[in-house]
């Protein structure tokens, strides 16, 4: 049993790698050279393809894609249109005058004399 991609598959995603990530004429001369990327990892595609992904990042397949939006489009039309929240004021500290204000130790005693 093989493990990893075939030598196909392996072109067959790096084609869809640099036909995602790259633009003209860079994406035509990476793709002509794929053949010599195959002959170069020999058997070791894996290692290839994962090379290829930590540079360019991971090709979306079209299915996968749409599957997205689809997702994004149901999630916007789920939440409902959030209304401007203002935070709450801020309370004003009220200075007590020293005559007001109870010595919690008096009134600790008050309570047991009671």
């Amino acid at each position: 049993m093989a493990k990893g991609p075939t030598a196909e598959q392996a072109a067959k995603i790096a084609k869809a790698t640099y036909d995602q990530f790259l633009e003209e004429p860079e994406r035509s001369k990476q793709i002509e050279n794929i053949p010599k990327l195959i002959k170069k990892f020999k058997g070791d595609y894996g290692t290839m393809l994962k090379a290829l992904q930590k540079k360019y990042g991971k090709p979306v397949s079209k299915k996968e894609e749409s599957a997205e939006e689809a997702e994004e489009v149901a999630e916007e039309a789920e939440e409902p249109e959030k209304e401007e929240v203002k935070p709450p004021k801020k309370k004003k500290k009220v200075k007590t005058e020293k005559k007001d204000a109870i010595d919690p130790a008096e009134a600790k005693a008050a309570a047991k004399q009671k």
